[in-house]
Parts: structure tokens; sequence; C-alpha cells
């Protein structure tokens, strides 16, 4: 095996297999576990299945960006799979700078949606603290409606890094998709109906 193919490999076998443990730390929280976030809890050991760190990393994570870091373990998977596969990734910085809108947005739409939902044996935040901070900063220069279409068109415009489509083509595509179901429809209603006799 060459030094150029052992780095890459390295590489994805750690994302596959800190997805599988951040996996297992955020699926097994719980805000009764002592961490670095929670002085006073109901414990004195953890329940989560990765023992302290997984306590920890879980706390953290949700802390910071809420429900929506519950995305990074698939997506590890995915891109640690695709390495390990010798896939280069095409683009690598547009898809760094597309999944950093897309994850740097999500916690705001979150936010937005619901401030905190009920996990296990208490409460996490839906968008954390990167959520509540962008509704608030948001908020205070384009008002509740602009927060939306700020945070949403942040989305898109990830998702069009990621994807490497062009918005044209993607309007098009859902344009001839809407096309084709209306003409169907409509030839359907058009076509005379036999009764059998």
């Amino acid at each position: 095996m060459s030094r150029e193919r052992l780095v890459p490999e390295m590489v994805a076998v750690g994302l596959i297999f800190g997805a599988v443990l951040m996996a297992a730390a955020l699926l097994s929280h719980s805000p009764l576990d002592p961490s670095p976030l929670y002085a006073s809890t109901d414990r004195d050991s953890p329940v989560n299945l990765v023992g302290p760190l997984g306590a920890a990393l879980s706390a953290v994570l949700y802390g910071l960006f809420g429900i929506t870091v519950l995305i990074l373990p698939p997506l590890g998977l995915v891109v640690g799979w695709q390495l390990l596969r010798g896939r280069d990734l095409a683009h690598p910085r547009a898809l760094a700078i597309g999944w950093s809108l897309i994850l740097l947005s999500l916690p705001g739409i979150a936010s937005l949606l619901r401030t905190d939902i009920p996990f296990r044996d208490g409460w996490i935040p839906c968008g954390g603290w990167v959520g509540r901070a962008e509704t608030e900063l948001l908020g205070n220069f384009v008002g509740p409606v602009g927060r939306l279409v700020v945070l949403c068109f942040l989305i898109v415009l990830g998702a069009v890094l990621v994807s490497g489509l062009s918005v044209g083509s993607a309007a098009e595509g859902v344009t001839r998709g809407f096309e084709r179901r209306w003409f169907r429809r409509r030839d359907a209603r058009a076509r005379p109906r036999h009764r059998g006799g």
C-alpha cells in the first residue's frame, strides 16, 4: 500500500469509528448525566453508553447545536465510506463550505420551530446555543420573517454547493416534474370512461 493511499484510509477509518462512537453517545444521552455543562445532577455516574466521555461529548454537542447535531454521525459515515472506497471528493472546498452552511443554519431553523424538546429524563434544546444566537442576531437585523428567509437561503446555498447542481437546473427539473404530473392528470380526466354493461 502506498503512503498516498494510507493517509486517506486512516482518515476514513477514523471518521467511520468516530461517527459510530458519536452516534452511540448522542442516542444514549441523558440530560441527568454529570457533564461539564451540568454541575449538579441526580446521578453520580453517567448512563451514557460511551461513559463519561460520551456524556460530556453529547452534552456539549446538544448544548451547542441542539437536535440538529444528529446529522453529524450519518455525514461522518458517508464521507468516511467514500474515502475508504478510494473515491476522491469532488470539489472538497465547495463541499466543506456547503456542509458548513447547512450545519450552521439548521440550528437556527430548529430554534425558530421550538426551543426545547423532551428527551429521556429531561429536556434538550432544539437549536442549542448556536440556534438561539442566530435567531436573536438575525431577528435584530431582519425581523421574524427575515430570520426564516435568511436561514432557508443559507441552507439552499449549502445544498447547491454540496450537490453541485445549479439552482436553475434544479428549478427546471422541479418544473418538468410538475408539468408531467399536471398533463397526466389532465389527460386522465379527458379520457372517456367506459362502463361495462
